[in-house]
C-alpha cells in the first residue's frame, strides 16, 4: 500500500527528510490510482502546476470528471492559470454545461489571456444557437486582438452569411484566403456564397483550387459534379464522377449517382452496370435498389 499520507506531505514541503525531491514525478504514482478514500487530504496539496498536470494526465485517458475536478483545484490555488480556465472550458462543452463553459470564457477574457480564442469559441456557441448578431460581436472581438487569424475570418463570414449578408460574408471569405491561401475549407466557402450570388464561372475556379489544394477529397468532385448535374450539363458532371470513383472506387454511392446521371441522358444500358455496381458493392443501398428497379420497369 503506497502510503499516500506520506506522500503529500513530502510533496508540499518538497523534502523527504533532508534529501530534495521532484514533486512532479510524484505525479506518476497519483495518475496510476483512482482517487483514494481519503479525498480532502489529497486535496491539501498546494501546487496549481501540481494538480494540472494531474487533470491533463485524466484528461488523456477520458476520465473527464476527475480532470474536472483537478483543473477546479489548480484554478482554487492559482485563479489566473489561463491553461487551466481554457482547459476548464472545454470539458465543460463536453458535459454540456454551456454556463460554466462561457464563464470560463469570459474569465480569459478578463485575463486578457488566449482572449482570441475565447471570444471565438463564444462566437461558435452563439452561431451554433443561430444567434448569430452576438456570434457576429464575438467574431470581430477575437479579429481585434488576432487579425491574422484565418479561421476568426471565416468565422466572421459564416455569421455573415447567416444573416444573409452574403457581400460581407465574401469578403471575409477572401480576407481568410488572403491569410491563408492552402486552407480548402476557404475556397469551399467562398464557392458557396459565389453560388448563391450567381457568379458560377468563379465559383468553379474555387473548386478547382479546393480539388488542387486536396486531390485526394472525391466529395470535391462531387459538388463540382453535382453543380453541372443541376445546370444539365451532365457530360462535365459524369467526368467529376468518374474522377471521384478514381479516389473511392469501392464506393457505392458514387456509383449510385453516376448511374442516376446517365439516367438523365437516357444511357439506360450504362446506367443499369452503374446501379448493379453500386449494390454489389453495398446491397443495402436503398436509393439504388429504386433507381434500378425504376429502370427496369
Amino acid at each position: 500500500m503506497i502510503p499516500y499520507r506520506r506522500i503529500i506531505n513530502c510533496a508540499n514541503c518538497g523534502y523527504v527528510g533532508r534529501i530534495k525531491i521532484d514533486k512532479y514525478k510524484l505525479m506518476q504514482i497519483i495518475i496510476k490510482e483512482v482517487f483514494v478514500d481519503d479525498y480532502e487530504f489529497w486535496m491539501t496539496l498546494a501546487d496549481d502546476i501540481f494538480w494540472y498536470d494531474v487533470a491533463e494526465s485524466y484528461r488523456n485517458r477520458t476520465l473527464y470528471d476527475k480532470a474536472l475536478l483537478c483543473y477546479e483545484k489548480a484554478i482554487e490555488l492559482n485563479g489566473q492559470m489561463a491553461d487551466a480556465w481554457f482547459d476548464k472550458a472545454e470539458l465543460h462543452d463536453i458535459f454540456e454545461e454551456y454556463e460554466e463553459m462561457l464563464t470560463c470564457y469570459d474569465k480569459l477574457i478578463e485575463l486578457g489571456i488566449y482572449a482570441d480564442s475565447a471570444w471565438n469559441n463564444k462566437g461558435v456557441y452563439y452561431r451554433d444557437r443561430t444567434l448569430y448578431k452576438k456570434a457576429l460581436k464575438c467574431f470581430n472581438e477575437a479579429i481585434k486582438i488576432d487579425s491574422y487569424d484565418d479561421l476568426y475570418w471565416r468565422n466572421k463570414g459564416d455569421a455573415h452569411y447567416y444573416l444573409g449578408q452574403d457581400l460581407k460574408a465574401l469578403e471575409c471569405y477572401n480576407k481568410a484566403i488572403e491569410i491563408d491561401e492552402t486552407n480548402k475549407e476557404s475556397w469551399l466557402d467562398k464557392a458557396a456564397i459565389l453560388g448563391y450570388l450567381k457568379e458560377y464561372d468563379e465559383m468553379l475556379k474555387c473548386y478547382d483550387k479546393a480539388i488542387e489544394l486536396d486531390s485526394g477529397d472525391y466529395d470535391l468532385w462531387v459538388t463540382k459534379g453535382n453543380y453541372y448535374a443541376d445546370v444539365e450539363d451532365y457530360s462535365e458532371a459524369l467526368k467529376c464522377y468518374d474522377e471521384a470513383i478514381n479516389i473511392s472506387y469501392n464506393n457505392s454511392w458514387l456509383w449510385q449517382i453516376k448511374g442516376e446521371c446517365y439516367i438523365n441522358i437516357c444511357e439506360f444500358d450504362k446506367a443499369e452496370v452503374c446501379l448493379k455496381k453500386a449494390l454489389k458493392i453495398n446491397p443495402n443501398n436503398k436509393d439504388a435498389k429504386y433507381d434500378l428497379e425504376y429502370l427496369l420497369l
